[in-house]
């Protein structure tokens, strides 16, 4: 799968700038960088399996003592790069590739160690394990159509971003950066909560399922608190840190993005962590259809109202698909909370 989508990735990279309205000036940079990450894809993909099949055997520290390696690896060679060695953005996308690789080669080795129960031969995939392997690659490929769902409406709305020009490219640029922190415990949070559905699923024991997405929802809750502050207090500093400059119509508009979309939160945490039930669970459709109505609400906002509305709508555009795609996750947990409790025993 990772080889399919490397090859496909390279062929479409031009086609994927053009459609991203990527400035003549940056395509130079935008094309080095992307098919070098893009190069890239079959270690990402290794290291994510490697994480999931510990994670799925109780061990969820190790993965994050890899992925700390990794981030603090990648800031070392990307100095080392970009610096010294004078690879420019290239030289950015090497470093990333090489530091996750690094990583996921450290992964198999702990693992070849450590696991012998994850260890297998051909000669052990039999007929059961054939079946439990294409259980496992529709779950997977349910799980992974839903993120590149929400991936396609964020390139959609990247390229009326592009065509608004320079300063709000960099304005939203920085804005996400800061975006994406505020984001990641939602996607740990997440995969731990459909990692911990499907285990309970398995053992029979589906009302910890529910305690477990209350306990998320509190985690994130808190997490949420911080980030107001962190918003509200510092968010200033933080993008003139980030983008290096002192023009206040850049970091005007970035805050201008943060301020209006970490209020709303809450929403996006209950549908990430929920979605990812469902997923967890064996709901695929009902995570695949609230993906794509994401999808349709950032297309809509790319095509009429950011070229009308502006920058203004940018800022709009995700906490509003937020809201619809929440109401939709909740009638689609309530439809299915049966599924919830534990079977009667007889």
């Amino acid at each position: 799968v990772s080889l399919v989508l490397t090859g496909c990735s390279l062929l479409g990279r031009d086609a994927l700038l053009t459609v991203l309205q990527v400035p003549a000036q940056a395509w130079g940079g935008a094309s080095a960088y992307l098919t070098v990450i893009l190069l890239g894809i079959p270690l990402t993909m290794l290291y994510n399996m490697e994480a999931a099949l510990l994670r799925a055997v109780g061990n969820s520290v190790t993965p994050l003592l890899f992925l700390l390696f990794s981030s603090v690896l990648n800031v070392g060679l990307d100095a080392a790069f970009m610096g010294p060695l004078g690879l420019g953005v290239r030289g950015a996308a090497i470093a990333t590739v090489l530091a996750q690789g690094i990583s996921a080669v450290l992964g198999v080795v702990y693992i070849l160690r450590g696991y012998p129960e994850l260890r297998f031969t051909p000669r052990q995939l039999g007929a059961a394990t054939r079946r439990a392997v294409t259980s496992m690659f529709w779950a997977g490929l349910s799980m992974g159509l839903m993120s590149a769902i929400y991936n396609l409406g964020s390139v959609a709305l990247q390229s009326s971003i592009n065509a608004l020009g320079s300063v709000y490219i960099t304005a939203q640029t920085a804005a996400r950066r800061l975006a994406e922190l505020y984001f990641i415990p939602g996607g740990a949070l997440g995969i731990g909560v459909a990692t911990f559905s499907s285990q309970n699923l398995g053992a029979g024991r589906r009302s910890r399922i529910w305690q477990s997405v209350k306990a998320a929802l509190a985690i994130y809750f808190v997490w949420w608190v911080f980030v107001m502050a962190f918003t509200f207090l510092l968010g200033g500093a933080a993008i003139r840190g980030i983008t290096g400059s002192t023009d206040e119509v850049i970091i005007s508009n970035a805050l201008l993005y943060l301020k209006i979309s970490a209020p709303v939160i809450p929403p996006m945490a209950v549908l990430v962590i929920l979605r990812n039930m469902l997923q967890g669970i064996r709901h695929t459709v009902e995570p695949l259809l609230a993906s794509g109505l994401e999808l349709v609400g950032k297309v809509i906002f790319a095509v009429w109202l950011v070229p009308v509305r502006g920058y203004r709508a940018v800022c709009f555009c995700e906490p509003t698909t937020w809201v619809v795609c929440f109401v939709f996750i909740l009638l689609a947990v309530w439809r299915c909370r049966g599924d919830l409790r534990d079977a009667e025993k007889i």
